[in-house]
């Protein structure tokens, strides 16, 4: 076993948080060991637009796969997540990292970038009332949410009724323009937005991850319609990007294909034991400083073993979530767009008269056409022919929706056995079917009022854990407790260890959250920094 201790501080995981510490540490004149377990970036489609391959005949290969990968998922999941390129950035993981599940479904990603290559790019900032359990101030978070915005390029609208729910402070390149029908949805919200909001319904423009002005080598967005299968322009966000540039830095070395197996803290420091996917050898690595940003379950099956927390059910936020419909008779019999963006193109909260005008649910709103039809056709309720028959006509008229819920109505745990297995529990609270009829009446209302019909039968919860949204299970806290984490993410029981992922939020609204991780990921790197620089400087002092 080879040990390397040549580096300031080590970070694990190569995803949107093990990047966005890479580059505040390098910045800070560290030196980095960036560890990763993926090997191969996940591919890009072609640089064409997406009608225009259509007609290529081998289409098929990339849509469904050469093994037709993208029937071989739950038809629960996200259409985005049963195409052949997510299939190719999730493989495997679940199996290496060890899991059994009941009632919950994992979903995670051992390629570089992580679940970035596949996410759906959302961008919303947390607010204080949303960080009233964590033991971080809103203010200390915004620097960061500005700083990870200029680095990532941000597009939406600042002007809208969602502006204040997704946050105002953030640089935004000018939002793409609206497709049919979600042009025609928003028109007639505008003018009637009174009763809609009465209804308990606010619409607003999507903010997301998406250049709408070119930046560095990544273009602007051309509405190719690729965005399922990901970006050809480069114009999505995803974390594989920022790791090319940031290999070229001298300060950092880049080892991929490093499955983490075992940490431990000894008198040099804290060590991680890896094992190379590639040849089957072992490595021990030390720093001064090691950041975890495996991803929530991997980070947690870390910490656990290296405190001997073993058969002891740990809480697993993740968001429940809800799909469905609409219908825009004034769209019937339009034609078949050529060119779109594949994305949120709409979003909305809906909040509860009963609780103050709170929201309850938040959610975005997608063209039905960026999805295959035999995606919805696997969705409808009665005879597939039927289905194809009757959605071949409805396709341009359709929105596609989800909303999600806060997770404080999820009920999941996870619990590290002693033969290594990483157990996780899934389920949902009591409340939340009556939050589910609450919010299902409150979109029928006011989506009806902007001429839009919520289809009967669309209306369908997510498994348990298909969110992807996956998070504290090493919570801040003010006074952490064996297994937790302090403001800074510094895990209580393992000196020089800090955890910097989703792992250690409080709590999850019912927002996007990569954008809060990579932030805060930001926000400790820089505070790690700050303790250990006046520590240094301390020592050579003496």
């Amino acid at each position: 076993m080879s040990i390397s201790t040549q580096w300031d501080a080590i970070v694990v995981g190569a995803g949107p948080a093990g990047l966005t510490a890479v580059r505040t540490l390098l910045e800070g004149g560290w030196r980095v060991c960036l560890l990763d377990a993926g090997e191969r970036p996940a591919p890009l489609p072609p640089r064409m637009d997406l009608w225009v391959f259509r007609q290529n005949p081998c289409h098929w290969r990339w849509f469904l796969g050469d093994r037709l990968e993208s029937f071989r998922t739950p038809e629960q999941d996200s259409p985005k997540l049963r195409t052949p390129a997510a299939q190719a950035v999730l493989a495997g993981y679940s199996e290496t990292l060890g899991i059994e599940t009941e009632g919950f479904r994992v979903i995670g990603s051992l390629a570089p970038g992580g679940l970035s290559n596949v996410w759906g790019a959302g961008v919303a900032c947390f607010d204080g009332a949303d960080l009233s359990d964590w033991p971080v101030p809103a203010d200390a978070l915004q620097e960061a949410y500005i700083t990870v915005a200029r680095r990532i390029g941000v597009s939406g609208s600042a002007e809208d009724d969602l502006a204040d729910y997704l946050g105002l402070r953030i640089p935004l390149q000018p939002p793409l323009p609206l497709d049919p029908p979600a042009d025609v949805l928003y028109r007639r919200y505008q003018q009637h937005r009174r009763r809609v909001q009465a209804a308990g319904l606010i619409l607003g423009r999507s903010r997301n991850a998406v250049l709408t002005e070119p930046m560095g080598r990544r273009e602007a967005c051309t509405r190719c319609g690729f965005c399922l299968y990901g970006c050809g322009y480069q114009a999505i966000y995803h974390a594989a990007l920022e790791l090319e540039d940031l290999r070229r830095h001298p300060g950092l070395t880049y080892v991929p294909g490093q499955w983490a197996e075992r940490l431990d803290v000894g008198l040099e420091g804290p060590r991680l034991t890896t094992l190379d996917r590639r040849t089957g050898e072992r490595h021990r690595w030390t720093a001064s400083v090691i950041l975890l940003a495996c991803g929530t379950l991997a980070t947690t099956r870390l910490v656990l073993d290296a405190l001997g927390s073993f058969d002891r059910p740990v809480r697993l936020l993740s968001q429940p979530s809800m799909g469905f419909a609409l219908w825009l008779p004034k769209c019937l019999a339009q034609p078949y767009l050529e060119r779109f963006f594949g994305l949120a193109q709409l979003s909305f909260v809906v909040t509860s008269r009963a609780e103050g005008g709170l929201p309850i649910a938040a959610g975005n709103l997608f063209l039905a056409c960026a999805v295959p039809l035999w995606e919805l056709t696997s969705r409808f309720p009665g005879p597939p022919i039927w289905g194809y028959r009757l959605l071949r006509d409805l396709v341009p008229s359709l929105l596609l929706g989800n909303a999600l819920f806060a997770a404080s109505l999820s009920d999941h745990t996870v619990t590290l056995g002693r033969d290594g297995k990483l157990k996780v529990r899934g389920g949902y609270r009591p409340e939340l079917s009556q939050r589910l009829r609450q919010v299902t009446r409150s979109l029928r209302r006011g989506f009806r009022y902007c001429g839009a019909w919520l289809l009967p039968g669309s209306v369908r919860l997510v498994t348990p854990g298909a969110d992807v949204h996956y998070a504290g299970t090493l919570p801040h806290r003010r006074f952490p407790r064996l297994g937790e984490t302090d403001v800074m993410g510094a895990v209580v029981g393992l000196e020089g260890v800090y955890a910097i992922d989703a792992s250690v939020l409080p709590s999850l609204p019912a927002k996007a959250h990569t954008f809060t991780v990579m932030a805060n990921a930001h926000r400790i790197a820089t505070a790690v920094l700050q303790r250990y620089r006046r520590a240094w400087v301390y020592q050579r002092s003496l």
